[in-house]
């Protein structure tokens, strides 16, 4: 594995590794050597939260890593079309699916609180997307989206991020719709503007429209 593109020093990076790779093989032996017939239901219920926990910060650790990859260019050395298409192939999942992390991942860069709440494990994948998404149209409205992704389930985290994107983008329309009427009052409010004359009508169609230029009688 490369890591020379890396901007930590190499005495910090090389044990990261390690015990990366090291937390996988103790999962591995775990998850080996559980029986799920003969688990009490109560430890049960605890592994599959320790599992998702589990989960979510290895989705982090993933996402990071991969923004890396995509804004160093380094996807490039093994022929892929784009950052998504290699990391479609090395995480053996779709383009689409791929391509959304990498944007939660570059989203979250401007959003230092989105990312604190990933790299916890407070937010899973599609808690990430959806949260940097309406957070980067709305960067006021981060804190109650990261507080309502504690509290609400997917489907109604993804209704309130909805709704942020639309305000934002109503607000994005008043604010153009603004600066027109603005322009076109400053336009009438200058005597040297409103009164030069308009621009002489096309010969061949005169004042009415598009009319056809008439033949010569004869």
């Amino acid at each position: 594995m490369e890591i020379a593109f890396l901007t930590h020093p190499l005495s910090r990076i090389e044990p990261m590794f390690d015990e990366v790779k090291r937390a996988r093989e103790l999962l591995k032996e775990a998850v080996a050597a559980l029986d799920p017939e003969v688990l009490d239901a109560g430890w049960a219920k605890e592994l599959v939260a320790e599992f998702a926990g589990i989960e979510r910060v290895a989705a982090a650790g993933k996402a990071l890593a991969a923004r890396r990859v995509a804004s160093s260019g380094a996807w490039r050395k093994e022929g892929d079309r784009s950052p998504a298409h290699w990391m479609a192939r090395t995480t053996k999942t779709p383009v689409g699916a791929a391509a959304g992390v990498l944007e939660t991942a570059a989203r979250v860069k401007e959003l230092p609180r989105t990312e604190e709440a990933l790299r916890s494990g407070r937010l899973n994948e599609i808690q990430a997307k959806e949260v940097a998404s309406a957070a980067s149209a709305d960067p006021a409205a981060e804190g109650e989206l990261l507080e309502a992704a504690e509290t609400e389930t997917v489907f109604g985290l993804r209704e309130r991020c909805a709704r942020v994107r639309a305000a934002a983008l109503s607000d994005e329309v008043a604010r153009y719709e603004n600066v027109r009427n603005r322009r076109r009052l400053r336009h009438w409010s200058d005597p040297v503007r409103r009164l030069s004359p308009r621009r002489a009508p096309h010969p061949r169609r005169g004042r009415g429209g598009a009319g056809r230029a008439r033949s010569p009688p004869g």
